[in-house]
């Protein structure tokens, strides 16, 4: 059988990881595949292709074709790696939220309408206390996990919560980026428009919000919403 996975990286990853949940008794197996070269089975390397995602467009995102794959092993690791991913995924959204803030900040101080800066007027200063004050609450949830993890006693569930609310706040403050900067938001000059396509991104991939907060409501009532 034959099946298509979507990664990132395909193209110039050295290992693919490969998660699947096999026929009954619906068993979920892994398997990590050396992509360039022979494997010690003498099962080829993944065909790949390129998938044009235009968001993230740091990392070539591709497809892989696996067929006749033995996949062994369960879900521990990958999906330890999924929650350290996510950790990252809470700071960097978190840093794209910022460099927004700060462009924001810096074209209100200079953009001048009415013979004043736009950003003495209520409005824009408005915006700005709202995108700092939600930063600042961002950065204490970042710092605060971190430390956690680091005396060990951090729970997936709490990753999940912190990247759901940096992944969201941080769309949120580019738009209101953008808003502030007028249609000069859209244009490559800034970098408004390009921090905003790709948190569009993260917001979706390790785990979609939607996905994340089943994960929380389950964590408060140790009830599965999933199906």
């Amino acid at each position: 059988m034959k099946r298509f996975f979507l990664l990132t990286a395909a193209l110039v990853a050295a290992v693919a990881v490969l998660v699947a949940v096999t026929l009954p008794p619906r068993r979920v197996a892994l398997s990590a595949r050396e992509n360039p070269a022979e494997t010690a089975s003498g099962v080829g390397r993944l065909p790949t292709g390129r998938v044009p995602i235009s968001p993230v467009n740091q990392l070539e995102s591709g497809w892989a074709l696996a067929a006749c794959v033995r996949l062994d092993g369960g879900l521990k690791s990958p999906l330890q790696c999924l929650t350290q991913a996510r950790y990252g995924i809470s700071w960097g959204a978190l840093g794209a939220a910022m460099a927004c803030y700060d462009e924001a900040v810096r074209y209100a101080k200079n953009r001048v309408m009415f013979d004043r800066p736009i950003g003495g007027t209520q409005i824009q200063q408005v915006r700005l206390a709202d995108m700092l004050t939600e930063i600042t609450k961002a950065q204490l949830l970042c710092v605060q996990l971190g430390r956690m993890k680091e005396r060990g006693t951090a729970k997936p569930e709490q990753v999940s919560l912190a990247k759901r609310n940096n992944c969201e706040i941080a769309l949120d403050i580019a738009r209101r980026a953008r808003d502030i900067l007028g249609a000069n938001g859209i244009t490559a000059e800034y970098p408004v428009m390009r921090h905003m396509c790709n948190l569009e991104s993260v917001k979706t991939y390790e785990g979609t919000h939607n996905i994340h907060t089943l994960v929380l409501g389950e964590a408060v009532t140790g009830l599965q919403a999933y199906r």
